[in-house]
């Protein structure tokens, strides 16, 4: 899909399941998120797969729903507000990673550092997100661990 974008601004995606229409067009992109925006709703269907994970929340709720969660967290995610808090949980994240690569190197053990990349983005955009403390780095929380897990699983399923 990267590589159609690449080559076309705007394309129509027929799978056996869903079909979709993809853009990367800056221009488009600013009518469906903002000057058209009433019109392009998220859909029962992307409801249905992200609640179990988002539950009833502004990435999963449209219209008047998704109007009140917006004023809800907008005071939340101001500029200011957001860069502050995710400044202090990037710069958390990043000392639990330089620990672990640290004591990594004074055991001689080997370690993925991809995976451990993975993990770091992982709690960090959760905690920001989300609010939640995942964990996936030290493996300390054992929900974090398993959606960890099931993120990877549905990762290599693509």
């Amino acid at each position: 899909m990267t590589d159609l974008a690449g080559k076309y601004k705007t394309y129509r995606f027929i799978s056996p399941f869903k079909n979709r229409i993809c853009t990367s067009d800056p221009a488009n992109i600013e009518y469906i998120l903002k000057t058209n925006f009433e019109n392009y709703g998220k859909g029962g269907y992307n409801y249905y797969i992200l609640k179990d994970l988002l539950r009833v929340g502004i990435f999963t709720v449209d219209a008047d729903k998704w109007r009140e969660q917006r004023k809800l967290s907008s005071h939340d995610f101001s500029t200011r507000v957001l860069r502050d808090f995710s400044s202090v949980v990037f710069r958390k994240n990043a000392a639990k990673f330089a620990h672990i690569l640290s004591e990594a190197v004074k055991s001689n053990k080997i370690v993925d550092i991809q995976d451990l990349f993975m993990k770091a983005s992982l709690d960090s955009i959760f905690r920001v997100a989300f609010g939640v403390e995942l964990d996936s780095m030290c493996g300390s929380n054992e929900e974090g661990k398993k959606f960890s897990d099931a993120f990877d699983d549905a990762s290599a399923l693509k």
